[in-house]
């Protein structure tokens, strides 16, 4: 219906523009044409901010404050990760109330704010998850999984994880982002099930990251 309405003005008032455009003040038809427009201020192809923009260095506020996902965008966002279909990941109640869903009764609107509360219940989701996606993926072909695709390869595993769950290119061979979830890997690693509880640990740390849960 919206497009409709916005067809049924634009034709008329099309028709105006035309008719006023082509039509003289006075009817001679010896109008001078208008100057030609000129830009104070111009623009260059270094300078990345509009004429007239205020110095960015001397504003107060340059960004809103950060936002966390809510409960739907966490479990489509962990659908695309695992590569399941659409509606398979469905929060419990209580757990979805815990990381911020509205009640509609009392409470009408999600909580977005990244509070310590909701960081200690994305940790339980986060160790949930992983599990169950990694005991499913043991008995899958390698190039069908989502967390343990080259588990033997540590490197090659975790730029593939960064890329799949954090959208970021860590293909430079030293990305910080490798290094520092190398020693998450090898921590965990010692652990009795040694590199699936490695694998286990850096799942739910990437997870958890602010990467993965802010905006």
């Amino acid at each position: 219906m919206m497009t409709l309405r916005w067809m049924s003005w634009s034709a008329p008032c099309a028709l105006v523009c035309l008719t006023a455009c082509g039509s003289d003040g006075d009817g001679s038809g010896t109008d001078a044409p208008p100057p030609v427009q000129t830009v104070d201020v111009p623009r260059t192809t270094t300078d990345p901010l509009p004429p007239h923009h205020p110095d960015l260095a001397g504003l107060s506020v340059a960004s809103r404050g950060p936002r966390r996902l809510d409960v739907d965008e966490l479990e489509r966002s962990w659908e695309v990760i695992t590569q399941l279909p659409l509606g398979s990941v469905q929060l419990p109640e209580f757990l979805a109330r815990s990381l911020g869903e509205p009640d509609w009764l009392s409470v009408t609107e999600p909580s977005l704010e990244p509070s310590p509360l909701f960081m200690k219940f994305a940790v339980d989701l986060g160790n949930i998850l992983c599990t169950q996606v990694m005991t499913d993926e043991v008995g899958r072909p390698a190039d069908t999984r989502a967390i343990l695709r080259y588990p033997e390869d540590v490197s090659r595993n975790l730029r593939q994880l960064i890329l799949r769950i954090w959208a970021i290119d860590a293909s430079a061979p030293d990305h910080p982002d490798v290094e520092r979830l190398r020693k998450v890997f090898e921590a965990g690693s010692s652990g009795p099930a040694g590199i699936y509880s490695g694998w286990l640990a850096v799942c739910v740390a990437m997870t958890t990251a602010p990467e993965f849960l802010l905006y």
